[in-house]
């Protein structure tokens, strides 16, 4: 099993649609694919994920996969919540409701992603600025 097949499936329960009704693969796929994008944005780094968009390995550290997944997960949300509001229902509640989910799922990843920038600041051998000569 692949990365990309694991992540898609934890992806999958947590929008309790493990069967793939609602969120075919393809969308599965583009959720985590925009997910991973805005982390490498977010931090600077060209992280892959093996299975998705022909990567063969994954170098996104094990320990962010559930950062990825609320990104994916607030944006598989939002997209199901913008559908949902521009159809006629009885019942707004629902769209609104989901909407809100995805915007925590959202925050989440945006606090995550800053997170992932001190953890790599602090890692980093090279000052994170440039040294002050003393002149007297």
């Amino acid at each position: 099993m692949s990365d990309l097949e694991t992540l898609r499936g934890r992806l999958g329960l947590q929008l309790s649609d493990a069967a793939a009704d609602l969120w075919p693969e393809a969308a599965l796929d583009e959720c985590l694919r925009l997910a991973l994008a805005g982390y490498n944005r977010g931090t600077g780094s060209g992280c892959s994920l093996g299975g998705l968009d022909g990567a063969l390995t994954t170098t996104l550290p094990a320990g962010d996969w559930d950062l990825l997944l609320y990104g994916a997960a607030g944006l598989a949300a939002l997209t199901q919540a913008v559908g949902r509001a521009s159809q006629f229902s009885p019942d707004r509640g629902v769209a609104e409701s989901l909407r809100a989910w995805a915007e925590g799922q959202l925050a989440r990843f945006q606090a995550g992603l800053g997170q992932v920038r001190l953890r790599a600041l602090q890692a980093s051998p090279a000052s994170p600025h440039s040294p002050w000569e003393w002149q007297e």
